[in-house]
């Protein structure tokens, strides 16, 4: 599909605009826009980055292998351990100021589960070769072929309160980094709030027991209370990861490496393109079915409308600088891989070599080149995200 995108987007888009004017035509009269990249017209000024990091640094990493389970990743804790050397050499965070969570035995990190008590890890034997993706399905398993879990006290702490931690007490001027790697999920939306009707999430270490946690959840936590002047800067190296924080302005690398800001309404888009599809191999009444299926997703009640208000108003629910940074699409897998020897997120493992080659590069670069350094051996394109429309061209810094 991404191939087939690549190869005739243009030539569908045109062909899809057609099909989806001529519905909205007849059943809107005219009245409703099409979704998808906003022009320059349409597209909002950025807003200067109000924080200069020079106040507080503080960081918070999760790095979960999900030791010993059919669901076992290999370097999400190899991954920790590198961005954190790398952030606190390159930008100056200290370790009183920063807090590690692990699954790692005998490491003495705190444990990244959901809960904060009465939790483990799971026991059993074997190891799968599993994408940052594909944790949900163990839910889905007959028990009988589930692991067998045992469950050992810790300490009252977890992902949660890690992330209120991180927040806690901040003010204009200072830096917050927030790293998660490891299993990334979607759960069916209960609030209307997302176009496509899924909530993404991260999955702790007791996701089984405790359950996931949704990018409502993160963004009311991490987002919502920040106070003007405070940059959080966020890697999200798992899968599903395109809109893991719940922020209203994406950008993404096009084929020929530009950055584009696109409005968040991807469903519509997804039957658009099939739109496209249906009417370039000549199947009028097809192409016109996936076009009253756009219709649908931009006018009914209580789906695409909600998230449309939900995401006018995250546009305004914090003046604080939010960036983040994911491996992959909401509709994309990230890879768990092995380079140079050693097990490691394809994902934070671009970011690092790309900051490692120029500290000082853009936002835009940034994005660019991270693309580059996965392009031909991973099919996952890394997301930026904001809280507002930024300057891209303004040089990445914590």
């Amino acid at each position: 599909m991404d191939a087939l995108k690549a190869a005739f987007g243009k030539q569908l888009e045109k062909q899809a605009n057609k099909v989806i004017g001529d519905v909205l035509g007849k059943v809107t009269g005219g009245n409703v826009k099409m979704p998808g990249a906003l022009s320059e017209e349409e597209a909002p000024a950025p807003v200067p980055f109000s924080s200069d990091c020079s106040g507080r640094k503080k960081a918070v990493f999760v790095g979960i292998n999900y030791f010993k389970t059919k669901a076992e990743l290999h370097g999400c804790i190899n991954d920790v351990k590198n961005v954190q050397a790398f952030i606190m050499e390159q930008y100056g965070f200290s370790l009183e100021n920063i807090k590690v969570l692990t699954d790692e035995p005998a490491s003495g990190n705190e444990p990244p589960t959901r809960v904060g008590h009465g939790d483990g890890w799971w026991e059993g034997e074997g190891r799968g070769e599993v994408e940052r993706g594909r944790a949900p399905s163990i839910l889905t398993l007959p028990f009988a072929h589930r692991r067998d879990m045992t469950f050992v006290r810790i300490p009252q702490t977890n992902i949660l309160d890690a992330l209120r931690w991180l927040v806690e007490g901040a003010t204009a001027g200072d830096s917050l980094f927030f790293h998660f790697s490891g299993h990334g999920g979607t759960a069916r939306d209960l609030d209307g709030d997302e176009v496509d009707n899924f909530d993404e999430t991260i999955l702790p270490v007791d996701f089984e027991s405790a359950g996931q946690i949704l990018d409502d959840e993160i963004h009311a936590i991490l987002v919502a209370p920040l106070p003007a002047g405070v940059r959080l800067t966020s890697v999200f190296d798992s899968c599903h990861s395109g809109s893991a924080m719940d922020l209203p302005w994406s950008y993404k690398v096009d084929g020929s490496l530009d950055v584009v800001i696109i409005d968040n309404r991807k469903a519509a888009m997804e039957a658009v393109f099939n739109a496209g599809v249906a009417y370039f191999k000549g199947d009028k009444q097809r192409a016109m079915g996936h076009g009253m299926e756009a219709v649908k997703h931009m006018l009914t009640p209580g789906g695409n409308e909600e998230a449309r208000k939900k995401a006018e108003k995250e546009r305004t629910n914090t003046d604080a600088d939010v960036i983040q940074f994911s491996g992959c699409r909401d509709d994309q897998t990230s890879a768990d891989a092995k380079i140079d020897g050693q097990p490691t997120g394809a994902a934070s493992y671009a970011l690092l070599t790309c900051l490692r080659e120029n500290s000082k590069q853009t936002y835009t670069d940034l994005l660019q080149s991270m693309r580059k350094v996965l392009e031909g051996k991973y099919t996952q394109i890394p997301q930026l995200s904001t809280a507002h429309p930024i300057d891209l061209k303004v040089a990445f810094t914590m």
